[in-house]
């Protein structure tokens, strides 16, 4: 990456501002740019993780310190966009799709067991990039031959993961909204099975799994705030009081908050946790939570 140029900040350090950004097919990302250089809205061309394309600037930081550390992980934004690499862009875009169609077209003539997910070019046409899924190493060395030959420009294709692809493709969940990953997340964290459990979900597949077929991203992002409230909670079994009197805790609703306790005359009632407190008494043996 290039170095920025020698924009001061009040202190004499070199001076940046973070930004937001949206690519035409809907990537998110984080970059960083010479002080007033865009504003929120503006196009501007980017020297981004795939090629140098185009992009639309969402959100605008103030100015801070040029870091090293800060902007190696995120892309930069090269000027503000013209009328003529807007045009450009446009027509990229045009290009790509028939593009599309025609490596797609390969694929089924060369019988290669892949799936096809998305195509695009660098702003200047230098390079064809075509992203691809697939359930092992595919040798798609001819496939790029013939596409070169084709395109007449550099090509290069891309494998990436399922959630991934369903990142570009976007997508409604089970809740009824958009899917996170196209909507607002911009890097997939780690997810295990144990953060469903957690959380006390069934593991059935259509309970856990998203349109990706992978644990849904909504495990991670909701894991912390379930295990705070789980924790704010005595456990299932323990001896309790509360204004009706002794009961043993038999049920916990963790996003409530409220607990059902069996009292002494083996009634069942539901209770804030609030009105509970501990009781002197050992909790029942065997009991879980």
């Amino acid at each position: 990456m290039s170095e920025p140029s020698t924009t001061m900040s009040g202190s004499g350090a070199r001076a940046i501002q973070l930004v937001r950004l949206r690519t035409e097919p809907g990537l998110r990302l984080s970059g960083w740019v010479e002080p007033a250089a865009v504003a929120a809205g503006d196009f501007c061309v980017i020297e981004g993780p795939r090629v140098v394309e185009l992009a639309r600037v969402t959100w605008v930081e103030g100015t801070r310190s040029y870091d090293p550390g800060l902007v190696q992980a995120r892309v930069r934004v090269l000027r503000r966009a013209t009328d003529e690499d807007r045009r450009v862009a446009a027509e990229n875009h045009a290009l790509a799709r028939s593009s599309f169609r025609v490596c797609l077209q390969l694929i089924r003539q060369l019988g290669l067991p892949m799936k096809l997910s998305a195509g695009y070019y660098a702003l200047d046409r230098s390079k064809a990039v075509f992203e691809f899924t697939a359930d092992g190493r595919v040798d798609f060395r001819q496939l790029v031959r013939e596409l070169a030959g084709r395109l007449r420009t550099r090509v290069e294709l891309r494998q990436i993961g399922v959630r991934d692809e369903s990142k570009q493709l976007g997508g409604i969940g089970v809740c009824g909204r958009r899917l996170c990953c196209a909507s607002w997340i911009n890097e997939f964290a780690s997810i295990n099975v144990r953060m469903a459990k957690d959380q006390q979900l069934s593991l059935s597949p259509s309970n856990v799994s998203g349109l990706c077929s992978r644990l849904k991203c909504c495990l991670r992002f909701e894991h912390d705030t379930y295990r705070a409230l789980d924790q704010a909670l005595p456990r299932k079994g323990a001896c309790v009081r509360c204004a009706q009197g002794s009961g043993t805790i038999v049920e916990r609703q963790v996003l409530r908050q409220t607990l059902t306790l069996r009292l002494a005359d083996d009634r069942l009632i539901e209770l804030p946790a609030a009105q509970v407190q501990a009781s002197s008494e050992r909790r029942q043996d065997g009991a879980g939570g």
